[in-house]
């Protein structure tokens, strides 16, 4: 199985991710077997996702494994990617493909903030198919009545600082358009205050700037703005993970406290 320091290969049905400045993770992308002529339904805790692009795509690995190992090192994964068909999800999150050829693929949406979120695909000569069930986006969706809060590194860390003076963009969350740029304060606080009601991304633009976190977290948080919501403002702690940013509230943050640790096979005080 592939490991592989940037990005993800999408070619075992257990991804080990490993990168040089962040937590290690491991990822199970659910798998299905369908016929030829197969559906797809997209939803999250919201509701139905609309008008969200799916593809159906492959690895090349005969091309790729033709590459010197120090070819294979950088090359562009994006450039061995065959893209057999593409959909869109309609007004109840459903979208169709019918493809030309049995085999296995990767079923994935097009997003720029695409995470952890594809589903493998085992394609078969058989006449039906199950639905393909897909939750996007894959990562936790936050409520707030208004789009303003906090940001802290130090998720996985008894140890939190704000993310100072850090640049944050608002996206909608289909189709990824800017609606706003802002900047942290020094208490990493931020505010959308015209953002109106839906579903948003909420993006840290990445820095170089060192955290005990080894980097500042980069990526994108889920946001769900709702009137009615009970909660005011967001306090989230983050943290780099070689599967993207990882993040929660603050208030939940003694649920990723370690069990238990040892030194050798001897329980040992736990410092993290």
């Amino acid at each position: 199985m592939p490991i592989r320091v940037g990005f993800i290969w999408r070619l075992a049905v257990v991804a080990l991710i490993v990168t040089a400045n962040a937590v290690s993770c491991s990822f199970f992308p659910p798998e299905y077997r369908v016929s030829r002529s197969f559906s797809v339904h997209v939803e999250n805790d919201i509701g139905p996702v609309v008008g969200l692009k799916l593809k159906v795509s492959r690895f090349k690995w005969q091309d790729f494994q033709k590459l010197s190992t120090e070819q294979q090192r950088y090359a562009d994964p994006n450039s061995f990617e065959e893209i057999i068909a593409e959909s869109i999800t309609d007004s109840t999150g459903m979208a169709q493909f019918t493809l030309d050829r049995t085999g296995s693929f990767t079923l994935s949406p097009e997003s720029q903030a695409s995470q952890l979120d594809w589903v493998e695909l085992k394609v078969l000569e058989q006449t039906t198919s199950a639905t393909v069930e897909m939750k996007w986006p894959a990562v936790p969706i936050l409520r707030v009545a208004h789009l303003r809060g906090k940001l802290e590194t130090g998720l996985l860390s008894s140890r939190s600082l704000p993310l100072r003076n850090n640049a944050v963009m608002l996206h909608t969350l289909v189709d990824y358009k800017n609606v706003a740029a802002i900047m942290t304060d020094d208490e990493g606080a931020f505010e959308f205050g015209n953002a109106a009601p839906g579903l948003y991304f909420l993006q840290i633009l990445p820095t170089s700037a060192k955290t005990d976190d080894f980097y500042k977290p980069e990526g994108n948080i889920a946001v769900y703005v709702a009137p009615e919501s009970s909660r005011g403002a967001l306090m989230i702690s983050t943290v780099n993970t070689s599967c993207g940013l990882s993040y929660d509230l603050q208030e939940n943050k003694d649920r990723y406290k370690p069990v238990a640790c040892f030194k050798g096979e001897k329980p040992a005080k736990c410092e993290y």
